[in-house]
């Protein structure tokens, strides 16, 4: 077989213009036309001996480089990369152009070796004539393979029990033989003209019976009959050359072979035809086809070749042509070229530059002793052909399998394998083994083991060391159910894991820390509380428990006092913002701005900072702890039921306690007016503490894997579902179906089907269900369920959402700002609230949440330099947008004073209408004055009711002085500053519910009705009593002792204090009953009638 010189690459997808034409160069150095080589993986070590061998198209030369490739990269330690041989052309033909005086006859294997194209060719099938151009070239190797390559003219079996001389070229020369191999052959006409040659008188009449021969027809013609009674003598059956012979040969440019000179030179009456690529596959296709048609088949092919081997199935013998002389190949140089005689032999050589010893004197000696055998060749090369694999795949077996056969061509001293130690790595380098230390970026932890590139979350300065990077927490013997790899996991910023970076696997927790992410402490015995453990047998403080709990319960009695659900819907609307934003900023942010524990109710939180290190709070772990902060929404409920269950005794023991049954305001002088004054306040709790609740629920649920368990999100030590955990796992998913599952959609139902039916808004109804629509608009009531479920999807996806690696990160934070984005965006529509104040906040909280989220994905690594500039920035620009939803707070107290002013004028106005006895409700009050009889034991009411409003008279006298300088002129440029974010609407709506009392909550259709009822039930305050001016008791009192006579005088004196225009108990009442303060709600009795107020009940 001839070597291609000039062959044709693969036809290639030109899919991008520029990178396809700057890749394809390199595609051609590292593959050939039909082989891919399959190349090795990340190289740990620096090798700089890399063998370069030549590879040819066919299977043998491809089959035998994969198998020293194989042996030398696996046994010798050596790289090698494999270089197409038509490459090498293409890179000659661009250094030499046509027109220059480079000798093209000397390209071939031997001169691409020699002249360092390539390293190495172990399969060139080197002529005679190619051997005697390339003696002469230096440093150069050239050693037999083991197989002798053969080619010429092959023909299938069974085409010689036709005609067996066709085994000579010489039996070719007779068209009728040579009609053997013709497409359309068929062996029993043949052999039936064959057989009428034999007989004469038969041949006769067979061509007087031709149209040409018959003197009676139109086409007689002498001439004409002679030559086609002669082609039937010969056996040629007709004209044309579809009646040839064909030889089929590979494509003859592409493959440089002689077939087309060896027709000519041996006058053979053959056609050729030309096979195109794949060559190789399609000859062996073409022979298939003819076998099992039974079709006599003639044509190139060479040896070793997958054909011959048993797996084919098919039995080739060779046509038997003149011998190869150096005559008949200097013939070729005739014009036209001939080669009357066969291809000349071949020997199949090693040629090795002398580089090779030079560079990896192993190899060199390897190259120097590789043999395959015929049989071995065409074995391997028929797995290929006939069992579908690979060329990779077929050399692999054959190593695995001829194991005795290779191992005495490597060196001796190669195969012994070392026990390398931890740190190291067995490899090959020259004639030995050795062991040398993993590179840096890997690891090996393990003898006699490989490196390993280095985790995430850790740094490998090379061997057998590997250290924790910054804030990661080293698990311990992770590697031993790892295969080998340590795992590393994130620390949450108070643990501080590995604070120095760079520490080793047995000290990334603080001193005296450990566990999980080193959340616990060391000692079992001792409790983490704050940012250090304690000993709770010794350092337990009974003040660390008192503290916070008087302190939330004095905290619950003044929202209980002085606690409006209407009047507190902005702050409520603030106190949600900075309770999701706790949830929102990196734990390392919260930990410094520390009001946020306190928003989001964090008990756990709020220690950090507030108990000394070392002080124990109570003996209790970290699932007590989640627990406990869980709870403690529900801790803060049961104070306020701790009060109304007070206040129920007193309101049942005051008819049984003579001094006691004035002592109290209106609120508790009946049960339901004791009722309706709690339900309020436990619907705003509920409000309050909604997400809290929710969140403590989902903190118990949210585990996360650490090595092949589930632990606690927020208690890292704590394993999930397992003791303790099970039920506190039971209880969350109870709160999580009440709080998030049935409560909104309850909520929802219920007021849809109230307004549905028009008795929402009816007294008796609103009184209850008001509560918690009384800040919407009115018709969109069912608004407050809506916010529940918001608030809950949002603490669910904070939450629930993993944040553990950069990746998972930055989900979380996309998916939240998409969230918080839909929002704002359905606020900004809605606009639910009645408030236009209230509505601007909570545009504004959304927006302020949106840019809290994306401050939540500036992160740096810890290991930056500019960490801590970096954070600083952060801090600031959070403080920024935590700090913007309170410049409304001047709007809120605007609009309090505006409303405080409005209703202490028309406060003072129907009291001046009351007082004065020249209107009818003056002469009313004289009438009800003369009726009047007082008790002894009424003085001692008034007086109890004076020391019990003192708190709210207090907090109404410190209010009045500011009230008092509010004229007209400063009361116009106020409103026009509150226009700015609300509405007139606003003052308005602010003082129809101010009209109603603490314990109610006005309904839009009745709160702007009857000003002087909704001011007679306002007015009903017990500190209103504490706050009359001694000059009206005085003249109240003496009203029921002077005679007839004397009573007019003291009515008129009553009535010139009532005509002051800014009396303290009038604007004290005033001030009282607009900020919800002690003594402002009446409620109707059974009968439908105004129970007296405390006022009412006073002379």
């Amino acid at each position: 077989m001839m070597i291609p010189f000039r062959t044709s690459s693969r036809p290639m997808l030109h899919r991008w213009a520029v990178v396809t034409c700057t890749l394809s160069f390199l595609i051609l150095l590292t593959q050939a036309n039909v082989f891919h080589h399959q190349r090795r993986g990340l190289d740990l070590y620096d090798r700089t001996a890399t063998i370069r061998l030549a590879v040819s198209s066919w299977n043998s030369s491809q089959l035998v480089h994969e198998i020293a490739r194989i042996l030398i990269e696996e046994r010798l330690g050596v790289p090698v990369t494999f270089v197409d041989r038509t490459a090498i052309t293409e890179t000659i033909l661009v250094r030499e152009p046509a027109n220059s005086t480079f000798d093209w006859s000397s390209a071939s294997p031997a001169f691409f070796v020699a002249y360092n194209y390539a390293d190495a060719d172990l399969e060139a099938w080197d002529r005679p004539k190619d051997f005697n151009r390339t003696a002469h070239l230096p440093d150069l190797y050239r050693g037999y393979l083991g197989y002798v390559g053969r080619e010429g003219w092959y023909m299938t079996e069974y085409a010689t029990q036709v005609n067996p001389d066709v085994q000579s070229y010489i039996a070719l020369k007779n068209p009728r033989n040579a009609q053997i191999f013709a497409p359309g052959f068929n062996a029993t006409e043949w052999k039936a003209a064959t057989s009428l040659v034999s007989n004469v008188t038969a041949l006769t009449n067979s061509a007087l019976a031709l149209p040409v021969c018959t003197a009676s027809g139109s086409g007689f013609n002498v001439t004409s009959c002679v030559e086609q009674s002669l082609q039937l003598a010969l056996g040629t059956g007709g004209s044309g050359s579809a009646s040839r012979g064909k030889l089929i040969v590979p494509d003859q440019v592409l493959w440089l072979l002689r077939d087309q000179a060896i027709l000519r030179g041996l006058d053979l009456p053959l056609d050729m035809v030309e096979i195109g690529e794949p060559v190789e596959e399609n000859v062996v296709a073409t022979i298939v086809s003819a076998y099992r048609a039974r079709r006599p088949w003639l044509g190139f092919i060479y040896e070793p070749h997958p054909i011959f081997s048993p797996l084919s199935g098919v039995k080739l013998v060779s046509l038997s042509m003149p011998d190869y002389s150096p005559d008949c190949e200097a013939k070729l140089d005739n014009v036209p070229p001939t080669h009357p005689c066969g291809y000349p032999p071949v020997f199949v050589r090693k040629l090795v530059s002398h580089r090779v010893e030079q560079l990896a004197p192993q190899v060199y000696e390897f190259m120097r002793k590789l043999t395959i055998t015929q049989d071995d060749i065409m074995g391997v090369m028929a797995q290929t052909y006939f069992n579908h694999r690979s060329i990779h795949e077929a050399a692999c077996e054959w190593v695995i399998s001829n194991r005795a056969v290779w191992q005495p061509m490597v060196p001796s001293i190669q195969l012994t394998f070392p026990s390398c130690p931890q740190g190291t790595e067995a490899r090959k380098a020259g004639r030995f083994w050795s062991c040398p230390p993993c590179i840096k970026g890997y690891f090996n932890l393990a003898a006699n083991s490989t490196c390993k590139p280095c985790p995430s979350g850790a740094v490998c300065p090379g061997g057998g060391a590997i250290l924790a990077d910054t804030n990661q927490f080293y698990l311990p013997e992770s590697e031993l159910v790892n295969q080998g790899v340590p795992e590393f996991y994130p620390c949450p910023a108070e643990n501080r894991c590995c604070e120095s970076g760079e520490c080793a696997l047995n000290s990334t927790c603080p001193a005296g820390f450990g566990g999980n992410l080193c959340a616990g402490c060391s000692d079992p015995r001792l409790y983490r509380w704050g940012s250090a453990c304690a000993d709770c047998e010794r350092n337990q403080s009974w003040w660390a428990v008192a503290v916070p709990v008087l302190a939330s319960a004095l905290i619950m009695l003044v929202f209980t006092v002085f606690g409006s659900r209407q009047e507190n819907q902005f702050l409520s609307d603030m106190l949600l913002f900075f309770q999701l934003a706790s949830i929102v900023i990196q734990s390392e942010d919260v930990s410094k701005l520390f009001f946020l524990f306190f928003a989001s109710l964090n008990v756990t939180g709020m220690t950090f900072g507030l108990i000394p290190p070392g002080v124990c709070v109570l003996p209790i772990g970290a699932l007590g702890k989640v627990v406990m902060q869980a709870l403690f929404p529900f801790w803060l409920w049961s104070l306020v039921g701790f009060y109304h269950f007070g206040s129920w005794v007193v309101v049942q023991a005051r008819s049984h306690i003579r001094p006691l049954r004035h002592a109290f305001r209106a609120t508790f002088q009946t049960i339901q007016a004791l009722h309706q004054f709690y339900f309020i306040r436990h619907i705003t709790i509920f409000t309050l503490s909604y997400m809290p609740i929710v969140q403590g629920a989902l903190i118990i649920l949210n585990c996360r894997t650490i090595g092949k368990s589930w632990f606690l999100a927020e208690a890292p030590e704590v394993e999930c579902f397992v003791g303790g955990h099970l039920t506190a796992a039971i209880y969350a998913i109870v709160v999580l179906v009440i709080w998030v599952g049935f409560v909104p959609v309850y909520i929802f139902r219920k007021l849809r089907a109230l307004q549905l039916s028009k008795r929402l808004h009816e007294p008796e109804v609103w009184a209850n269900w008001g509560t918690l629509c009384c800040c919407y608009k009115r018709d969109l009531p069912t608004y407050s369920a809506l916010d529940l479920a918001k608030c809950a999807s949002v603490v669910m996806i904070c939450v629930l959402l993993p944040s553990n690696t950069a990746t998972e990160q930055m989900t979380s934070c996309v998916v939240l700002l998409t969230v918080m984005w839909l929002l704002l965006c359905e606020h900004y529509y809605s606009r639910p609230l009645h408030s236009t104040l209230d509505n601007q906040l909570r545009a504004l909280t959304y927006g302020c949440m949106l840019m809290l989220t994306a401050s939540a994905m500036i992160r740096v690594p810890p290991n930056d330099p500019s960490k801590a500039y970096v954070d600083s920035l952060r801090l600031v620009y959070l403080m920024i947008f935590l700090v913007s939803p309170c410049l409304l707070l001047p709007w809120l107290m605007i609009a309090h004073c505006l409303t405080l002013r409005r209703k202490a004028q028309e406060i003072r106005h129907r009291r001046q209408s009351m007082y004065n006895p020249d209107t009818e409700g003056g002469r009313k009050r004289g009438k009800q004055k003369s009726r009047s009889v007082p008790v002894s034991g009424e003085s001692v009411t008034r007086g109890l009711s004076r020391t019990a409003s003192v708190v709210s008279s207090a907090v109404s006298s410190g209010l009045l002085a500011g009230i008092e300088r509010i004229d007209d002129r400063k009361a116009a440029l106020l409103e026009r500053v509150y226009l700015v974010f609300g509405d007139k609407a606003d003052l308005q709506h602010r003082s129809s519910s101010a009209a109603s009392s603490n314990g109610s909550i006005s309904s839009p259709s009745t709160a702007s009705s009857s000003h002087a009822s909704s001011t007679r039930l306002e007015s009903s305050n017990a500190s209103m009593v504490g706050m009359l001016s001694k000059r009206q008791t005085s003249a109240v009192s003496a009203d029921a002792a002077v005679p007839t006579g004397r009573r007019a005088s003291a009515t008129k004196a009553t009535a010139s204090a009532a005509h002051r225009p800014r009396t303290v108990s009038g604007m004290a009442s005033t001030i009282s009953s607009a900020f919800g303060g002690a003594g402002r709600f009446s409620s109707k009795s059974k009968a439908g009638q105004s129970e007296p107020s405390a006022t009412d009940e006073s002379p």
